[in-house]
């Protein structure tokens, strides 16, 4: 996918949901590879995932969102649903998975637009004994970066949390290249430390210091 033409869709986005959703207090940040290619990495995102702080924020979005809507969703699985004038958001509050979601998705020009709010106490446990900071948790909120994108000052997971992501997903080129970026912008050591796990910091600031 032309990163420009993922530059021009999220630029859309925010003109549509940017001050209302600031004016509400309904606060999001960009994560997953656009707010990695954001931050200067050199990578070819595919979509645009969002991650909303609170799950009003996802419901308050999708209706800012209307018009994107598809008629019925092609699917009831997580993968493949899309939001509809039926169906605008997606809640799995079973937690059969220790997971309960929150989600807004719009097909745009073949380019996924994502929302969601994500509870996850499995998750945040899991970190905890990790020593790590999960991606998409509360933990991570206190060290969200801002970037200047288009004149709107827009929210980024920072590249030190997303690099512990990237590191158990055992994707090796998009660690390559975040270790790239973080090598000639600097970076956060204190906040790198707690992001990742000891042996994943421990690997990281020998490659880091070469």
């Amino acid at each position: 996918m032309e990163p420009n033409k993922l530059e021009s869709l999220l630029k859309m986005f925010l003109d549509k949901t940017y001050s209302e959703t600031k004016d509400r207090g309904h606060n999001y940040v960009i994560c997953g590879s656009m707010a990695t290619y954001l931050q200067g990495c050199n990578i070819q995102p595919n979509d645009i995932d969002i991650l909303a702080m609170e799950p009003d924020g996802v419901s308050f979005v999708a209706g800012l969102m209307k018009e994107y809507e598809v008629e019925s969703s092609p699917s009831q699985a997580v993968d493949d649903w899309l939001s509809s004038s039926n169906e605008p958001v997606f809640t799995d509050l079973s937690d059969d998975k220790g997971e309960q979601w929150y989600m807004a998705r719009w097909s745009i020009d073949q380019i996924k637009v994502e929302i969601a709010h994500i509870v996850s106490e499995k998750a945040m446990k899991s970190s905890a004994e990790k020593r790590c900071i999960w991606e998409n948790g509360p933990g991570m909120y206190p060290y969200i970066k801002s970037v200047e994108f288009h004149g709107y000052e827009l929210h980024v997971i920072p590249l030190e949390i997303q690099l512990s992501t990237n590191m158990f997903r055992g994707l090796n080129e998009r660690v390559s290249k975040i270790l790239q970026t973080l090598q000639t912008k600097g970076y956060d050591k204190e906040l790198l430390e707690k992001a990742l796990t000891p042996e994943q910091f421990s690997t990281v600031t020998a490659q880091l210091d070469k």
